[in-house]
């Protein structure tokens, strides 16, 4: 069996991590924000979210990734 965590796990750790309860809204800041760790305000937007969280840190994500795939451009 596989020690990874499901999709599902994944979905369920994040909804509880930020109090979402209401499975609509789970799903839509999950979409964009699952997987990142980041704590997220429900009370504000996605794209609001997007450009306080994404946009505002892009040299600082864009390097993180640059260092994760080595450089390779094929994941970028």
């Amino acid at each position: 069996m596989s020690k990874r965590p499901t999709l599902l796990q994944h979905f369920r750790s994040f909804a509880y991590q930020n109090n979402i309860t209401d499975f609509d809204v789970a799903l839509e800041y999950f979409t964009v924000f699952g997987g990142t760790g980041w704590d997220v305000d429900t009370s504000k937007n996605v794209d609001e979210l997007i450009k306080e969280k994404v946009l505002s840190n892009y040299e600082a994500l864009h390097k993180g990734v640059v260092n994760f795939t080595h450089g390779n451009g094929l994941y970028h």
